[in-house]
């Protein structure tokens, strides 16, 4: 027979020849059936366990009934009173051109169970009462046969589809090999459900058992080993039978996938394995992953290897990054760049959020307005007011920050801008009443440059009160020039019985007074050039972190949506994106999801993503709170181990998951996954890969004294930043 192995297109009785027989089918539905089996065939197989892959191969031909033959309750088979019908039943399929795929739910009654059921009771009262107690011996075991019969019974299990044989012209993109002149397809169904007892049934093992596992994965361009079948925690006796399982590694990209499961049970194991399976597979495509605790970016007790040992695909943004660390950019961006605002909002948020003084909680009130704001204000004087909390809040910034000297931001769509409305008459209290030396803007307006952006607003700070009578007095009006929003950011500056602004000297870790554009933009750079990116935001708040993380993927998306919707740009073009989310519950909820008005970067990634060729990667433990209309559009599944029964319901709802709650919910083994892929036709149970060197060097090919290296080079260098580091002084408030 052709060894059809090596061109990865077995013929059914391949697939048998590396199977063992555990029995054979007596009632059979359209989605169920019944097997008889017996304890040795089971056993002689390595046991027979709940989800168990069985193949069921038809082993006689149909005969033609004659008139005459016996029906109904009479037990023959039709057609054996004639010559003709004798012969046929002889007729012995060697090559079938079909087997059902089945797996196991449970036991099973056989017609003959109640007897079955007496004779097993029969024989352990007997044993269990013997004069030996819990030691028996010989005399106290049943005979022979009575053991051989006692040995039957009946398995139920699903009936999941069909294998069969087909042309491969009549579907060229199906697969292309030259040499093949008919394909093992595969039918999610059943085409008739046969009366007669013959289909034999098989537990699939070694090859045949992968290769089913596996399928369609053999007709892929790029298949990865994601790692093996496991039906049990349990293992007994296949403990050196290992079957692998692989993916075709195009199912997960641009596309979502789901990964469910409880902290620390292989979420992020498998994403890694997952990430650096698309970097092997297309260069081209970029990478983005989130990092809240450091498990990607560095190596860890669970996950032997970081995706930074694999060298130069992989760049790390992180907060307070410092020279030495290879691969490593800072997270930083220019904060004393007004378009930045923001970006130096979300910084001061980080810093201060666990300061409890109430100057500080109510300076974390205030959100700057943006360049945009001030621009399209309805009024001049809301336009006022806008650039006076704008102004400040930067003059503030640059009281820890370098000010360069030529800083003056100016923009074409507002020449206006950089003027705030200020009366000569004011900035002259200010230089007599605290000795500032602001330039006098001998008219109405003063425009914030470097030379006078921090002095002006010290000066406004050191007597706000005063300052607003001044105010009044000039105008003779009742309203104040320092309104209460602008008061909060002012208080920051006196450093009289408190911290104030020095308490914001750790933005230094964050500001590049050098960088040109936003740490988002570089991001989105590094992933058009295929790069696989980690944000190590580990070190932040978890306010501030998933502020963060929302901002830099509304950049990414916002940029694919630009370039997609500009005519002169083609869509060829735009860059491939594989995003991964921790903690998925967080970022597209239902009330989220269902809030149109809301402008949700990851609903619009769920919506739209695919069509800006951004797939993404999304882990969590909560299925009940992510929207119905994103699971329902996910391609890709790994579930591992979930401890509610809610959540388990909730999955139940998509594909046949229902069968695997017992396991999903009892068993807690690291990596022990339910894994159903986009063009996977069922659900597979597998243990995943561990993300070590050996993976990493048998099955993607690195090097593994280059690993090594690397490795240690890392780690050399992180000792060496972590002893700078711990250096440092920290700053404390003396308020709290």
């Amino acid at each position: 027979m052709t060894d059809r192995w090596a061109v990865h297109e077995p013929a059914i009785s391949d697939l048998i020849d590396e199977s063992s027989h555990v029995g054979g089918i007596f009632s059979m539905e359209y989605d169920q059936c019944s097997i008889l089996v017996n304890d040795y065939w089971t056993q002689e197989a390595g046991g027979l366990p709940r989800h168990t892959l069985l193949l069921a191969r038809p082993m006689v031909q149909a005969v033609t009934p004659e008139e005459g033959d016996p029906t109904d309750d009479e037990w023959a088979v039709p057609g054996v009173n004639t010559d003709e019908s004798i012969a046929e039943t002889d007729s012995i399929i060697e090559e079938p051109d079909h087997a059902m795929l089945l797996r196991v739910k449970g036991p099973a009654d056989l017609p003959t169970e109640t007897r079955l059921k007496t004779n097993r009771h029969d024989a352990i009262r007997q044993t269990v009462t013997s004069q030996n107690g819990s030691k028996p011996s010989e005399e106290d075991v049943a005979d022979l046969l009575t053991q051989r019969e006692m040995q039957y019974s009946g398995i139920s299990a699903k009936v999941l589809g069909t294998f069969y044989f087909d042309d491969p012209k009549d579907d060229e993109d199906a697969y292309s090999e030259p040499n093949i002149d008919r394909i093992l397809r595969y039918g999610s169904d059943i085409q008739n459900v046969f009366s007669a007892g013959n289909y034999i049934v098989y537990k699939l093992q070694d090859k045949a058992l992968s290769w089913v596992a596996s399928y369609p994965s053999h007709r892929s361009d790029v298949q990865v080993e994601i790692g093996e079948v496991k039906y049990t925690s349990t293992r007994i006796w296949d403990e050196d039978d290992r079957p692998s399982v692989s993916i075709p590694i195009e199912d997960f990209i641009g596309t979502k996938t789901a990964l469910f499961g409880m902290t620390r049970t292989g979420k992020s194991n498998a994403m890694k394995i997952l990430a650096t399976a698309i970097e092997e597979a297309d260069e081209d495509v970029g990478q983005l992953l989130f990092d809240p605790s450091g498990e990607y970016a560095y190596a860890n007790d669970q996950d032997e290897k970081a995706l930074a040992d694999l060298g130069d695909t992989t760049t790390i943004y992180k907060y307070g990054a410092k020279p030495g660390e290879e691969n490593v950019k800072p997270l930083r961006s220019n904060l004393l760049d007004p378009e930045n605002l923001n970006i130096a909002y979300l910084r001061v948020q980080q810093v201060l959020t666990d300061k409890t003084s109430n100057y500080i909680r109510d300076f974390l009130t205030v959100q700057p307005p943006s360049v945009e704001e001030i621009i399209n204000a309805e009024s001049p004087s809301t336009k006022e007011r806008l650039k006076r909390v704008h102004f400040a809040y930067l003059a503030l910034l640059a009281k820890q920050l370098d000010l360069p000297p030529d800083w003056g931001p100016e923009f074409e769509e507002d020449s206006n801008y950089p003027w705030l409305g200020v009366k000569d008459e004011l900035v002259q209290y200010i230089n007599e009443e605290h000795g500032v030396g602001v330039p006098r803007p001998g008219g109405h307006d003063l425009k914030m440059e470097a030379n006078l952006l921090v002095p002006f607003w010290e000066g406004v700070a050191e007597n706000i009160d005063g300052f607003n009578q001044r105010y009044r007095d000039l105008t003779d009006r009742d309203k104040d020039w320092v309104n209460e929003e602008l008061r909060k950011v002012l208080k920051m500056f006196s450093t009289t019985g408190q911290s104030g602004h020095r308490l914001l000297s750790e933005l230094i870790d964050f500001h590049n007074v050098d960088s040109d554009i936003d740490a988002a933009e570089e991001i989105y750079r590094d992933l058009s050039d295929g790069q696989i990116v980690v944000v190590d935001i580990s070190n932040g708040k978890s306010e501030v972190v998933q502020q963060e993380t929302t901002r830099i993927t509304h950049a990414i998306l916002s940029t694919s949506m630009r370039r997609f919707q500009d005519p002169e740009e083609d869509d060829d073009d735009l860059p491939i994106i594989q995003l991964y989310l921790e903690e998925a519950h967080q970022h597209f909820d239902k009330d989220r999801y269902r809030n149109s008005d809301e402008q949700n970067p990851y609903v619009q990634l769920a919506k739209e993503g695919a069509k800006f060729k951004i797939g993404m990667t999304y882990a969590t433990q909560e299925v009940s709170d992510i929207d119905p209309r994103v699971l329902s559009n996910t391609a890709n599944w790994i579930v591992t181990h979930l401890n509610s029964k809610k959540e388990i319901n909730e999955l139940a709802n998509y594909y046949n998951f229902e069968d695997f709650e017992h396991g999903i919910r009892n068993v807690e083994d690291v990596g022990f996954a339910r894994i159903k892929t986009d063009s996977g036709e069922y659900i597979v149970p597998a243990k995943i890969s561990l993300f070590d060197i050996d993976w990493l060097v048998n099955e993607m090919g690195y090097d593994r004294d280059e690993l090594e290296d690397r490795a240690a080079e890392r780690r050399s260098d992180n000792d060496e930043v972590a002893g700078t580091a711990a250096a440092e002084p920290m700053l404390t408030d003396e308020d709290d």
